[in-house]
């Protein structure tokens, strides 16, 4: 059993089934809006409010709705935003490799409690690069 075990993923609409099955196998708990009915096609306001109540970290593409959402929270388990200098970047297996990089990251650094993980994928000729910017949502300064 992972020592970070306790954590639960949400996965949002707009990224990959194939996450919840990536977090289980890193030893985390996950799931997806997609396959639970009532969240389905429901808005980003009620995603997030599931998201906190359920003290699950949400996963999404949607950096900009759900970065404003969070921004009203005072508390709150952690928001996991995707982004790409490209959407062609964003296939599934890509994000797998993002989120891989996400739970590296809560590995060395911790829950990211009343944070936001903004992780970007990009490219450089050949090479892919994902980077993890761990900050404060609301800023606590």
């Amino acid at each position: 059993m992972s020592a970070f075990s306790f954590i639960t993923f949400l996965m949002d609409e707009d990224v990959s089934p194939a996450l919840v099955k990536l977090a289980m196998k890193r030893g985390f708990l996950a799931r997806s809006v997609k396959n639970d009915t009532s969240l389905t096609g429901r808005g980003d306001h009620v995603i997030s409010r599931y998201a906190i109540e359920t003290n699950s970290i949400l996963v999404t593409r949607n950096s900009a709705d759900f970065r404003a959402i969070y921004l009203g929270y005072t508390v709150h388990p952690g928001l996991i935003l995707f982004d790409s200098e490209s959407t062609k970047l964003l296939k599934a297996a890509n994000q797998c490799a993002m989120l891989d990089a996400v739970i590296d990251e809560i590995i060395d650094n911790g829950e990211p409690v009343q944070c936001a993980l903004n992780v970007v994928i990009r490219t450089d000729a050949e090479v892919v690069y994902i980077d993890v910017d761990r900050y404060y949502l609301p800023d606590l300064d």
